[in-house]
């Protein structure tokens, strides 16, 4: 790794989306309030950054502890601000089909965006208990909704940083080196963002 440290200093406005204290971004998100994040475990020299982008300046992709192949289903548009069966369902039938290729199936976990944190999914969809393979179900039903600009890019920006985070963890959920990520409507909006995200830190784009 190299030897030196960024720090990324933004101040942005940004839509209401809770975001994981990581080592990515550490962001405290208000409703439509100007935001100071602060950041120290990224490479490279300390450098200010503006905007609601993560551009890293003179440094090569970070190197991660390797974690299970991972996947992430990220819904669209919910009108009542709830979020569907059929995110659950689809994680775990993908999470199932880790074990068809003569190994351990895989688990599903759920972003929960209060906290920022991935907890084991409770719904009855999710059977699947293995560790071979870590599915994501990215829940920002009750933003989803919102009509004003920079929503979506604000959901990105919490799952980038959530996943930046898991990644360095001692025993981490995920390798961003193996992601796939899978959405619907609004969704799929919400996913390219965080794919450009993840390049523009050097990492390698998702499937």
């Amino acid at each position: 790794l190299p030897s030196t440290l960024h720090r990324i200093d933004t101040v942005s406005q940004v839509a209401p989306f809770s975001l994981h204290q990581g080592t990515a971004i550490v962001s405290a998100w208000r409703p439509w309030q100007p935001v100071l994040r602060t950041q120290t475990m990224i490479l490279g020299q300390w450098t200010p950054l503006l905007g609601l982008g993560v551009m890293l300046v003179g440094s090569s992709a970070p190197a991660f502890a390797q974690g299970p192949p991972t996947a992430v289903v990220t819904h669209g548009y919910q009108f009542f601000g709830t979020i569907p069966d059929w995110p659950f369902a689809l994680a775990d039938a993908i999470a199932h089909r880790a074990a068809d290729q003569g190994g351990e199936e895989g688990s599903v976990w759920v972003y929960e965006a209060a906290t920022g944190d991935l907890v084991p999914c409770q719904e009855t969809w999710c059977k699947a208990s293995g560790t071979a393979q870590t599915v994501i179900v990215f829940n920002w039903a009750a933003d989803s909704n919102e009509s004003g600009a920079g929503v979506s890019e604000a959901a990105a920006e919490a799952l980038f940083a959530g996943l930046m985070a898991w990644s360095q963890e001692v025993d981490p959920l995920v390798d961003l080196s193996r992601l796939h990520l899978i959405g619907h409507s609004r969704g799929a909006v919400v996913n390219s963002e965080v794919a450009e995200r993840l390049i523009a830190a050097g990492l390698p784009a998702p499937e």
